[in-house]
């Protein structure tokens, strides 16, 4: 897909996590993409971020992000979101966030870190 601007690509991310459409998803991740997810070590792969992402998708009933802002400069990315959701025991979830992306020469995410406002100080 064709992107006019890094915001646009952006939103379509997001959107696309929302969706759950793990074929676009993957079309988007390098090769040798990185997720840095709080309390986790760095997940290297695309194929094992996928697995990571399916695997956290199965925790929610729905789990949908609605993009605030965007920042970015030159192929970094800075997107503030909120999300909110349902998980699979009833419980309803909201949070808010930031997620830097880094994208390569090709336009595909090489590397993901998430900042939550509910992990930056642990109860």
């Amino acid at each position: 897909m064709n992107f006019l601007n890094l915001k646009e690509f952006s939103v379509y991310f997001f959107q696309i996590l929302n969706e759950r459409n793990y074929v676009e998803i993957e079309n988007n991740l390098s090769e040798n993409v990185g997720l840095d997810f709080p309390y986790k070590p760095v997940i290297q792969g695309r194929e094992r971020v996928m697995i990571f992402l399916k695997a956290l998708h199965r925790r929610y009933e729905y789990l949908l992000f609605d993009v605030k802002h965007v920042f970015n400069e030159a192929n970094d990315i800075c997107v503030i979101w909120e999300n909110y959701g349902k998980t699979v025991s009833g419980e309803m979830y909201s949070n808010r966030g930031l997620t830097y992306i880094r994208l390569d020469a090709e336009a595909k995410v090489e590397f993901l870190s998430d900042y939550f406002k509910n992990t930056v100080f642990p109860k």
